[in-house]
């Protein structure tokens, strides 16, 4: 079976209906709970406003069987031309088949957009769709298309071939430049089913409920949204009589998909400082292309025109009749990474061996992580001339500098060490000792400020950077990392349909995190035996400075100056305080 989107239902109170009409106040949530609707006593007031401002419900489905096939080849060869000289060439091809469920129990939708939309279903399955919901894809404008055969979901990509080329020249007795050029694919492993064909309509009655305005609840007699009420009014079966209008959420991708691609490439200098170190200086970039960027804020129910605030969205949605949002996977996400890479290494000679190196790097987007987004989602994906490229950024695990340096050491003491140089007791007192550590230092992750007030209906806002302050003046500290100085609110957006995008605000990643400090520690105490056998003693302290690695700040809000910057856990919480533990090996 799939577990359901959401069970048992999702209701969320963010304030709209006890905070000023389009200026979200989200700390008055609770008030929004709370509230009883009721008839407006005064002549210009509103009528009935309160319960959830969304709502999401799904049902149960059991009997799955999703299948996928996967085939892969691959060839390559070394060639050796001379002395100095190696290359490698290769060649993988990936044929990576889509989740498809056996019995045909799928369907999904393609093509958002006024008039290009069209809803796939099995023809053995098509009857299960109630008239009340194929004659919503006629109002709308939503083809019905029914598959006797292929995919429902995304056509197969047929042209994954990867090549690989390396090479190795050795230019001089201690220098060596090596290169390498290569192209991965991938599957979809990273998407989940809840948001897949085999969770959309009418196999997986996913409902989604949005209040029209600031000032409108769910329905004009608040049969939905209210807690007292649950999901009684709720479809959440195909065969209901209660009405699907608003109701449904759909679930879609682009139907002509693309596998992501990722070409990685470098270029290295290696040079044998001493016998036992060598220095590495390195280019190391790569390029990927088709990223998935559905659960990533792509949605198919959504506007392609500026909407001044408080304005009814159903109004200017693409389908009025289904559920504003809806999952859409589509494939064009893009992302580049370069970096310089310095790296010196020593091998074990005189009890100590140490690596260390050095990453000064840069990697930016338009695709959004599915699980770890401290970016943002899209302020206007089908806003003519605005589109996700114009929230390219900075990549969610975009980290500019990272130093790490490890080694090992052991102590030259004991037997056959100048100190101590006896056996017996002496040795198994001064002798065997040995030290290991890793020190991590690294730049903080970005972060983006949103806007605290909805400048437009249904669109996004990135805050505005302003030139008197910079984003870390003030403390910069937990209380306040940011300086809530150095950001604006754009002014709203006035006019429907006006083609002055300014209302959406900057671009996003305005603010880096906090950075990542660590030290590792080891102490190790062989005792011997026997000569085959070895009693180990180990002493491990991790985070041995107890040195707290802060994540980045929850509170974003800059007109809230109280707690705006303010940092409320660490990275790798409840894991990050120093740790201590004893451990005993025997080897034998």
């Amino acid at each position: 079976s799939i577990t359901p989107p959401t069970s048992r239902g999702s209701f969320t109170f963010n304030g709209e209906f006890t905070s000023t009409v389009a200026k979200t106040d989200s700390t008055t949530g609770v008030a929004n709970l709370l509230l009883t609707p009721e008839a407006a006593t005064d002549p210009n007031g509103i009528n009935n406003v309160g319960g959830a401002t969304s709502l999401s419900a799904s049902n149960f489905r059991s009997f799955v069987d999703f299948r996928r096939t996967y085939s892969g080849m691959y060839a390559q060869d070394n060639w050796r031309f001379n002395s100095k000289l190696t290359i490698n060439l290769g060649l993988r091809y990936d044929l990576v088949s889509r989740p498809n469920e056996y019995f045909g129990a799928e369907s999904s939708f393609t093509g958002p957009g006024i008039g290009t939309g069209k809803f796939l279903i099995r023809s053995s399955r098509a009857n299960l769709l109630p008239t009340g919901f194929t004659s919503l894809l006629a109002t709308d404008g939503i083809t019905l298309d029914t598959v006797s055969s292929g995919p429902v979901w995304e056509a197969m990509s047929y042209g994954d071939f990867g090549p690989r080329i390396g090479l190795a020249y050795h230019v001089f007795p201690k220098l060596v430049v090596r290169a390498g050029y290569a192209i991965f694919y991938g599957g979809q492993e990273n998407v989940g089913l809840s948001t897949r064909s085999g969770n959309s309509f009418p196999f997986v009655i996913n409902d989604s409920y949005s209040a029209a305005n600031a000032a409108t609840p769910i329905t004009p007699n608040n049969s939905v949204g209210l807690l007292e009420n649950g999901l009684v009014n709720v479809p959440l079966s195909s065969t209901s009589n209660i009405s699907f209008e608003r109701a449904i959420s759909l679930i879609g991708a682009n139907y002509n998909w693309k596998d992501p691609s990722v070409s990685n490439y470098n270029f290295t200098l290696q040079y044998q400082l001493a016998p036992t170190t060598t220095m590495t200086l390195a280019y190391v970039g790569s390029t990927t292309r088709h990223l998935d960027n559905g659960s990533g804020g792509e949605t198919i129910n959504s506007y392609n025109e500026i909407i001044p605030p408080g304005q009814n969205i159903y109004m200017y949605a693409f389908y009025p009749d289904f559920a504003t949002g809806g999952t859409y996977h589509s494939d064009d996400g893009n992302s580049i990474y370069n970096s310089l890479q310095y790296n010196v290494q020593r091998q074990f000679a005189s009890g100590l061996a140490v690596l260390a190196n050095y990453t000064y790097s840069k990697c930016r987007t338009d695709a959004r992580d599915i699980l770890n987004n401290d970016i943002g989602g899209f302020r206007a994906v089908y806003l003519p001339d605005f589109g996700i490229q114009q929230d390219y950024a900075l990549c969610d695990f975009d980290i500019r500098q990272v130093v790490h340096f490890s080694g090992t050491y052991q102590v030259p003491l004991g037997k056959g060490h100048r100190a101590f140089n006896q056996g017996g007791v002496v040795n198994q007192i001064a002798g065997g000792w040995s030290m290991n550590w890793v020190l991590t230092l690294q730049d903080g992750k970005p972060l983006s400020i949103s806007c605290p007030t909805g400048t437009t209906t249904g669109l996004g806002c990135f805050a505005l950077v302003g030139q008197q302050y910079a984003v870390d003046a003030g403390p910069h500290n937990v209380a306040h990392w940011m300086y809530a100085g150095a950001f604006a609110q754009p002014a709203s957006a006035t006019t429907l349909g006006q083609t002055n995008y300014a209302p959406l605000g900057g671009a996003p990643t305005q603010v880096v995190g906090p950075g990542f400090h660590r030290l590792d520690f080891s102490l190790f105490k062989q005792f011997p035996v026997t000569e085959s056998k070895t009693l180990e003693f180990r002493a491990e302290f991790f985070n041995i400075t107890n040195h707290p690695d802060f994540a980045n700040p929850t509170g974003t809000t800059f007109t809230t100056t109280s707690t705006f910057g303010q940092i409320t856990g660490t990275v790798n919480s409840p894991n990050d305080p120093r740790q201590i533990q004893f451990a005993l090996k025997f080897y034998f």
